[in-house]
């Protein structure tokens, strides 16, 4: 199996929500959003699980 990697250029606070959306990984049930965990849920951020 080889390795991939995901990974952005750049850093854009307006496409960050978007980005959170698409790194959320989960199994079915039960997903967790792609946030910085050390960023409180705010305007920008929005953990979850």
């Amino acid at each position: 199996m080889t390795s991939w990697t995901w990974e952005y250029d750049g850093y854009e606070l307006a496409d960050q929500g978007l980005r959170e959306s698409l790194c959320t990984l989960g199994k079915g049930y039960m997903a967790t959003r792609g946030a910085f965990t050390e960023c409180p849920a705010g305007d920008v951020h929005y953990p979850g699980t």
